[in-house]
């Protein structure tokens, strides 16, 4: 007997189950067509989230809605703010890697005014796409707009200066008064303790850059006096009211070759400083001087029979070794200065800088000297000037730390005070002191000598004035004559007779001298000490009529 067998009835799905499974089906379509067909989300660090709103701050691009800020939170590390945003699958293709985010906001700067429609709409953040490879979703945004679009064509150059000034983003960067590029950014090398400027040229106005080309800062107006009169240089409007950088050929200079995106300029803090070195090739030398640099300036003019061949670069002790120091009584004073080949005739080049670097060398050999001079008396600022000394001492061109050091000497001012101090220091050894005793000594012994001859001289006019010495001539004559009459008996050609005559002719002679000396002591006694008659003193002569 079989087994009884249990038989399976088949039982029909109810329709009513449909309904779920339709719901269900229709809920999983909607959720992946909702994943689907929304856009990417990304990624935003910000500074800080001033004015952002989690479901209210949008994304815009062109002043078009492109997505909206979902979330804002604190980043890794706390120093700034991470924001998540949700981007209309249309507008993905707007993710480049150059592409650029910054907030909008009312803004007044330098570049004008901005953001003014934020007022009302409120703050959102701004997209600039790029022209990069599509698929970015991490970007660091920027507090301000940025002051060069990314899509900008043009060069990136860097500006060097010790100096920060006024200078700030977005600052205009002109060409012979025209604006061709802007600031982008401002940073200070604490390493190299130097501000660095990062500048964008435009294009095509970047063809322009080139290796010979120096940028100052423009402070809008310049005004120069000289010799040919008072003259006034503005640059662009721009550049008058908020400054900015300036940039040209200088004179004399030739282009140079063209430069790539990074390259480094220095930056001059005027227009006449980077004029005063145009050229690229150069070569520095160290001057020692024994006397005073007072009054000498960075950037004075270096010259040679006033013509200029270069310029000071620096004064300063940091110049000079240490053994110098130690081996010299007297410290000289170090001045840096650069000679530029192109200012002497040759091409600004390495080839012509060597060139000058051997003819320097031979010159001074042959007698060329550095010494200061004067520029200004009034201010009393100081130049090097070059000069060849045939009577200078043998000298020539030798080592002194990092630099080749030329050979000075001392001339003009600096030299006659030299002179006139080494004058002051003989009059000082001179015994002036004993000199005056000694004058003093022979003063009083001229002054017995003037009281005795007074004495003499008044003892002679009493003598003179006697009446027997008045009468000694005429009783001298009246013996003359009787003499006569006594030898009229003798004859003439006896001897007795001549000689008789010859004394009276003499004694006669005595007499007159003696009344002609006696003459001149009435008349001038001072005859007796000064030999010459004094000149008489000059009497003014009456005007001409």
């Amino acid at each position: 007997m079989s087994p009884p067998q249990a038989k399976v009835k088949q039982r029909k799905i109810s329709a009513i189950w449909f309904v779920p499974l339709l719901a269900v089906g229709v809920g999983g379509w909607m959720l992946v067509n909702h994943f689907l067909s929304q856009g990417p989300e990304i990624r935003i660090s910000l500074e800080n989230a001033e004015g952002i709103v989690a479901g209210k701050t949008k994304i815009k691009s062109l002043s078009v809605d492109i997505g909206i800020v979902e979330s804002v939170t604190f980043n890794r590390d706390f120093s700034g703010v991470e924001i998540a945003a949700r981007i209309e699958k249309e507008a993905a293709p707007l993710l480049r890697e150059d592409s650029q985010l910054w907030v909008v906001r009312p803004r007044i700067g330098a570049t004008g005014i901005s953001g003014i429609n934020t007022l009302l709409s409120g703050i959102h953040i701004e997209l600039s796409p790029g022209e990069g490879r599509p698929g970015k979703r991490f970007f660091d945004g920027m507090m301000d707009i940025p002051v060069t679009p990314g899509t900008a064509n043009g060069k990136r150059i860097t500006l060097v200066s010790e100096l920060v000034g006024s200078l700030t983003n977005a600052d205009p960067v002109s060409y012979r008064g025209y604006r061709v590029g802007r600031i982008e950014s401002v940073d200070f090398d604490t390493v190299e303790n130097q501000f660095h400027y990062q500048v964008f040229i435009e294009s095509p106005y970047d063809k322009l850059l080139n290796s010979s080309m120096r940028f100052w800062k423009a402070s809008g107006v310049t005004v120069q006096a000289d010799t040919e009169g008072l003259a006034v240089n503005t640059e662009s409007l721009e550049a008058v009211i908020s400054g900015g950088v300036a940039f040209d050929l200088p004179d004399r200079s030739r282009p140079g070759e063209p430069v790539e995106n990074g390259y480094e300029y220095e930056l001059f803090s005027s227009r006449r400083e980077a004029e005063e070195q145009p050229f690229i090739h150069y070569t520095q030398y160290l001057l020692l001087f024994n006397e005073s640099v007072r009054g000498l300036e960075r950037g004075a003019p270096v010259e040679y029979r006033g013509m200029q061949v270069g310029s000071v670069s620096d004064v300063s002790f940091e110049y000079l070794p240490e053994e110098v120091t130690l081996a010299s009584e007297q410290i000289p004073v170090p001045v840096l200065i650069r000679l530029d080949a192109a200012r002497l005739g040759w091409e600004d080049t390495a080839e012509s800088r060597q060139l000058l670097e051997t003819d320097v060398v031979k010159r001074v050999d042959a007698g060329l000297r550095g010494s200061l001079a004067t520029a200004n008396l009034l201010t009393g600022s100081l130049y090097v000037s070059f000069d060849f000394f045939e009577d200078a001492e043998t000298d020539h061109v030798r080592v002194l730390g990092d630099y080749l050091a030329l050979p000075t000497i001392s001339v003009g001012l600096s030299e006659i005070e030299r002179k006139i101090g080494k004058i002051l220091n003989t009059f000082e050894e001179l015994p002036i002191e004993e000199s005056v005793a000694e004058a003093r000594q022979a003063v009083s012994q001229l002054q017995i000598t003037l009281r005795s001859a007074d004495e003499t001289f008044n003892r002679l006019n009493k003598m003179l004035s006697d009446e027997s010495v008045a009468k000694l001539p005429a009783s001298l004559t009246d013996s003359i004559e009787q003499l006569k009459v006594a030898l009229q008996g003798f004859s003439p050609d006896a001897k007795l007779y001549q000689d008789i005559g010859d004394s009276m002719e003499r004694l006669k002679a005595a007499i007159d001298a003696f009344e002609g000396f006696a003459n001149k002591i009435e008349n001038r006694p001072s005859s007796l000490i000064f030999s010459k008659s004094a000149k008489k003193d000059p009497e003014p002569k009456k005007p001409s009529q």
